[in-house]
């Protein structure tokens, strides 16, 4: 957010919004934005990101990572932009992964109780 209002706004106007929707949620970006906190994450973490996205930059995937890389997983999507849904189905083998990880069992097709988009399993 800090990144993209800097390119648009002059830096103490920019300083003065940030600091405005900081007030406004009640908390400093550095208690919530995931660069800050995804340290702190105790879960396995699985980032997928598009290797074109051009609204979050990719070098912000592999700096989360690098925040923690002994549960973190980063899969990139080649090809794929900020909404290509339709790359999903990339990033599967990774989510059974982390699903398996976290001690979910049954179907890997099904996870509760839901299909897993694409699985061509039980459920179509």
């Amino acid at each position: 957010m800090g990144r993209r209002l800097r390119r648009r706004l002059p830096g103490p106007l920019a300083a003065l919004v940030l600091r405005y929707v900081e007030h406004t949620v009640g908390h400093r970006f550095t208690e919530f934005a995931p660069i800050y906190t995804v340290g702190r994450v105790h879960a396995p973490v699985l980032l997928v990101h598009g290797q074109r996205d051009t609204t979050v930059p990719l070098s912000d995937a592999y700096r989360l990572h690098a925040q923690a890389p002994e549960n973190s997983t980063l899969v990139v999507l080649p090809g794929a932009e900020h909404n290509s849904v339709e790359a999903l189905d990339g990033a599967k083998p990774a989510v059974l992964a982390l699903i398996s990880t976290a001690g979910v069992t049954g179907s890997p097709d099904r996870v509760g109780g839901a299909r897993f988009p694409g699985s061509g399993g039980a459920g179509r």
